[in-house]
């Protein structure tokens, strides 16, 4: 139950893609940009602007229909030093998954009852998926749409499309949802840490722009 005496300018989940089309480099370089970008002094400052110089962070990694590991439980990110700590431990985490499967719409349905366990009021709730691939698990993504609404949930995706072209507009059409929803795609797991700072800062902000296509 929230907390009505601390309030957080916005919810991140952030589901980073685990499954095996991630080899070991591109899932550290996922992880390195995850960690760049909530200590860099930019998204600080960004976090610091906002009516309650807070935001609260969970990190789940995914990959088959029942692979989802939450990384980092809801953290409050108020300052530097938080925000480090969180970075550390990011960098610290091992890696868990299962061979085969890219469940995107598991990983959403996780990911949504994640805001039960969140322990501050806060006006805005996100998820923000990034992967290489398609949902080719059950639930179809669609089908949480209903949920995506009734909870008030914005979905925001960052595909990396190195091996799919198509990628971004699938992410544009069937993944994202909610209102404000954006993708920031990216060419390749080594661009991946920029995107994701370019795309936290505008989570962060709320935004309220049109999404981005390559």
């Amino acid at each position: 139950m929230a907390q009505v005496d601390s309030t957080v300018d916005v919810a991140i989940v952030l589901a980073i893609d685990a499954s095996s089309s991630v080899d070991a480099q591109e899932y550290l370089l996922q992880m390195g940009g995850v960690a760049y970008a909530i200590s860099d002094p930019s998204v600080q400052a960004v976090i610091a602007a906002g009516r309650n110089r807070a935001i609260a962070l969970t990190v789940v990694t995914w990959s088959g229909a029942r692979d989802q590991t939450v990384l980092l439980p809801w953290t409050r990110i108020d300052s530097a030093p938080a925000a480090k700590r969180v970075a550390d431990s990011l960098l610290a985490a091992p890696r868990i998954y299962t061979i085969g499967g890219t469940a995107i719409g598991a990983a959403l349905s996780y990911a949504l009852l994640l805001f039960d366990q969140l322990p501050w009021a806060t006006p805005r709730k996100v998820i923000d998926v990034s992967g290489d691939g398609r949902n080719n698990h059950p639930p179809l993504i669609r089908s949480l749409r209903p949920e995506v609404e009734r909870r008030g949930v914005t979905i925001n995706g960052l595909p990396v499309t190195n091996n799919d072209s198509g990628l971004a507009r699938y992410y544009r059409d069937v993944v994202i949802s909610g209102f404000g929803a954006f993708i920031v795609p990216t060419y390749s797991f080594e661009t991946f840490p920029e995107a994701f700072r370019v795309k936290l800062m505008r989570e962060i902000r709320g935004d309220p722009m049109v999404s981005l296509l390559p």
